[in-house]
């Protein structure tokens, strides 16, 4: 084979290579996709590490975090980094200042540079809705989806247009590892609604839902005087 010549390559060649990167840098998805690929590609999984997100960052707060609270006191996990995803907002100042002294809690902003590079180094990936479309689980990462809740509506492809709105959740399902369900009907809800029924090559831990495990084991003085402390105007009994 002769040497490439640069010369020879058509000036139209070069207008699209340029029309595409215009079209990714003005797509904040198509950069995130980018990123995300970029991150996979550069670093390697570390086996003690966990990545929590909630609702795409909006807090420390549902199942992930119950499961979080168990681990980071558990002498089991002592050596394990936890890493959450978390809006900068005011609301969630609070979790920062919480945690400022653990230097096994890393807190990271949703689609950031830090964002992607724990996405690809994490062995332990927990969410309780979905990862968004560009990603893609690693073939020694495990993923649990701990969902939200008991689903008393139209969920997948029961829904109007499901087809549509149910593909990046199917999308996830099948890569998941383990799904936490708080009940058998959210079990079957799953199987039917999404048409995870024999394709699902996961496992189903039927085991109630964490948070709810946190709701009753909570000292109730110290949940009050925490939510005074970020302005909730609660009465102490």
């Amino acid at each position: 084979m002769g040497k490439f010549d640069i010369t020879k390559v058509p000036n139209d060649f070069f207008d699209y290579v340029e029309f595409q990167e215009d079209r990714i840098n003005s797509s904040d998805f198509l950069k995130a996709s980018s990123a995300c690929y970029e991150a996979r590609k550069k670093y390697s999984v570390e086996e003690k590490t966990i990545l929590y997100e909630s609702y795409f960052g909006r807090g420390m707060i549902c199942n992930p975090f119950a499961l979080f609270s168990y681990m980071l006191n558990d002498s089991s996990f002592k050596d394990f980094k936890h890493i959450w995803v978390l809006d900068k907002t005011e609301s969630n100042e609070h979790y920062r200042r919480q945690y400022a002294d653990y230097e096994n809690v890393i807190f990271v902003e949703p689609e950031s540079e830090q964002y992607f590079e724990w996405l690809s180094k994490a062995k332990y990936l927990l969410n309780n809705v979905t990862f968004k479309p560009y990603f893609a689980k690693k073939k020694n990462q495990i993923v649990v989806n701990t969902w939200h809740g008991i689903p008393l509506k139209h969920m997948g492809y029961d829904e109007v247009d499901g087809k549509l709105k149910a593909a990046n959740m199917v999308r996830n399902f099948l890569f998941t590892d383990f799904i936490v369900s708080p009940s058998e009907y959210t079990t079957k809800l799953f199987k039917n609604a999404y048409k995870l029924e024999n394709i699902y090559a996961g496992k189903y831990i039927e085991a109630g839902s964490p948070r709810i495990d946190l709701s009753f084991n909570t000292d109730k003085e110290s949940l009050i005087a925490e939510m005074k402390t970020v302005g909730v105007n609660v009465d102490s009994d």
